[in-house]
């Protein structure tokens, strides 16, 4: 007889929530009658008291071991129709254990077994990529593993034909992954002793993507992803020496991905990262000078100069192309005041400008200039106001005229000087009254 599981045990295996909804405290402690109305638990406990009572007693015994089966029988069932088939035949397992003859237990095993071998097979049905062949075979044989031998129904016979079939086509496609790997890896090492790195990165990842088992195609592709690493590093090094600093970071980039522990690689991501983003910034601070918006752009370049490592020189060009801007703008001004004959505004804008900008192009000689114009056509004008003839009153008036039109009154005297001297060549037209004439001489305005 097989030996009887301890009832603490038994109660201990979370099979109290298996247990009948009657009432826990019976009438009588016959252990057939209480497995028969499904008390297993109570069933249980009558039976080792019974047996605690008469030791010796080969009932006692039998009804022990036959309370204890029926009560994982019960529980067993219960797990397996909710799904929980594994569990459930761990306890058909430990059932056999203790009454390895009882057919209930055999048959219920036999129906676990199959319905996870069913399981099984559907879920190696779903394994279809490469990757997954080894996993699928592992599954393959879990299913063959899983029918019973001594089952020969038809169901049974069906399951181990189609888990055979398929294992046979998994191990067929393994094999020519092996190979297809094993050829691969030797395209790599050719590849690679002739020189042409990428050739052989290639050729060892295809031979891992073909045998992820294959460690020496794995380990040549390190090898290699390392040394195609360091060609991309040296152009992205070329690249940033260069300033093109987009081309760098994509470089830096490559290289990261075939040896992410590459430090310098790195390191000069997060360079060029820095760096592109500051000369978009110094992108649309030159735009905000060239809409003369100098305090956007000083802001901009404020940014670029905290963010850049080697594109201080650019800032400090722009900051220059905006000062000379502004002096520009400053000089178009004064030279427009000039032009309109406001001489004594335009002195001012030059001072203004000068004080700025020291001697921008030729601001010094052009102030200096019509400095002297305002002097020369203010002792001009105060000699026309003493002169004794219109003749000379006149000449000087012109003189001012020539060089500075719109100072003070001197287009209307001419006008009216003007106006009397033809009168004197023509004796036949009226003369200008010399009232008139006297009106027009220039006054003492100091």
């Amino acid at each position: 007889m097989k030996r009887c599981l301890p009832v603490a045990l038994l109660l201990g295996l979370g099979l109290g929530a298996c247990q009948s909804s009657r009432s826990s405290v019976p009438d009588d402690s016959n252990v057939a009658a209480l497995v028969r109305d499904a008390r297993f638990e109570r069933a249980l406990q009558a039976a080792q008291e019974n047996l605690d009572r008469e030791p010796s007693s080969r009932q006692a015994q039998r009804n022990l071991r036959d309370a204890q089966v029926a009560l994982l029988l019960d529980a067993g069932r219960r797990l397996t129709l909710a799904g929980r088939t594994e569990e459930g035949l761990e306890l058909f397992y430990k059932a056999q254990g203790i009454d390895g003859s009882n057919e209930v237990v055999r048959d219920w095993i036999n129906k676990s077994r199959i319905q996870l071998a069913e399981d099984s097979l559907t879920m190696s049905g779903t394994l279809t990529s490469r990757e997954e062949l080894t996993e699928r075979r592992e599954m393959l044989i879990k299913v063959l593993a899983y029918l019973p031998e001594n089952e020969g129904s038809v169901r049974v016979s069906n399951l181990r034909l189609l888990a055979n079939s398929s294992l046979e086509r998994v191990e067929e496609n393994l094999a020519y992954c092996v190979a297809k790997g094993q050829e691969c890896y030797e395209d790599g090492l050719g590849s690679l002793s002739n020189g042409n790195l990428h050739e052989a990165s290639r050729d060892f990842s295809m031979s891992v993507l073909h045998d992820k088992n294959q460690l020496d195609s794995v380990a040549g592709y390190s090898r290699v992803n390392v040394m195609v690493g360091e060609e991309y590093l040296r152009q992205a090094v070329d690249y940033e020496q260069k300033g093109l600093f987009d081309a760098a970071r994509m470089e830096y980039e490559r290289v990261h991905q075939k040896d992410p522990s590459n430090t310098e690689a790195s390191d000069g991501l997060d360079r060029m990262e820095r760096e592109v983003r500051a000369g978009r910034i110094l992108d649309e601070a030159e735009m905000a000078i060239l809409r003369e918006t100098p305090k956007l752009a000083e802001k901009l370049l404020a940014e670029a100069e905290e963010m850049t490592l080697v594109q201080a020189h650019l800032v400090d060009e722009l900051r220059l192309r905006m000062r000379n801007a502004a002096w520009e703008k400053m000089y178009q001004q004064a030279l427009a005041l000039e032009a309109e004959g406001k001489l004594p505004e335009a002195v001012t804008a030059f001072n203004a400008l000068l004080e700025s900008a020291g001697d921008y192009q030729e601001a010094e000689a052009r102030r200096k200039v019509l400095e002297d114009f305002i002097s020369k056509a203010a002792a001009l004008y105060a000699r026309a106001a003493e002169a004794e003839d219109v003749a000379t009153e006149y000449s000087l008036l012109r003189e001012i005229q020539i060089f500075w039109p719109s100072y003070l009154d001197v287009q209307a005297r001419l006008k009216v000087l003007q106006a009397g001297r033809d009168a004197e060549k023509a004796p036949e037209t009226k003369a200008v009254p010399a009232a008139e004439v006297e009106s027009a001489r220039p006054r003492d305005r100091g």
